[in-house]
């Protein structure tokens, strides 16, 4: 969060970095770095006022943007206080990635029976118990494989993460 009274210590040289064309500084900060140079009596012409108004536009609908992208992912996120909590499909893919699908598993029939998923709920905990017994069977026969920083074991939870997604999916509607 940007506060007004942050930007208000900085010097002269240093807001004035915030209104370049190349700033990579958020909206609220440049329209706060503006807004201190004109308190303090700095003039603008119109096309500097207008190029200023302009990025600050450029970055409010850039972040925006980003915004909605991030939220995709979740993309059934509520604000209704009377909705049923679940963990989100970040949380999955995350506890699937860095702990083995079997915990994504876990959290993904934990929701779908939240919801009375049933058949979700199924497709889901079969697939986590077959695809576990099936990593556990390939990295015990090949052993500890690794590409570079990569190792199997994570190329395999990814595989995991994504196939529990794609069962999501597909139960979902």
């Amino acid at each position: 969060m940007v506060s007004k009274k942050v930007i208000e210590k900085l010097s002269y040289r240093e807001l004035l970095n915030y209104i370049k064309p190349e700033s990579r500084f958020v909206s609220k900060s440049i329209f706060y770095a503006f807004e201190v140079l004109k308190e303090r009596g700095t003039s603008f012409s119109e096309s500097e006022n207008e190029r200023i108004l302009a990025l600050i536009h450029s970055k409010e609908s850039a972040e925006k943007q980003a915004n909605d992208i991030n939220h995709e992912w979740d993309a059934l996120i509520t604000e209704d206080n009377g909705a049923v909590e679940l963990y989100s499909n970040k949380v999955i893919w995350a506890f699937s990635v860095l702990f083995g699908v079997i915990f994504g598993t876990a959290l993904q029939v934990y929701n779908s029976l939240k919801i009375n998923d049933k058949k979700g709920a199924a497709f889901s905990l079969i697939f986590g118990i077959l695809y576990s017994f099936f990593e556990v069977y390939l990295l015990t026969e090949l052993g500890e494989i690794r590409y570079g920083k990569i190792s199997l074991r994570f190329l395999l939870s990814g595989l995991g993460a994504l196939g529990l997604y794609m069962i999501r999916e597909r139960c979902s509607r």
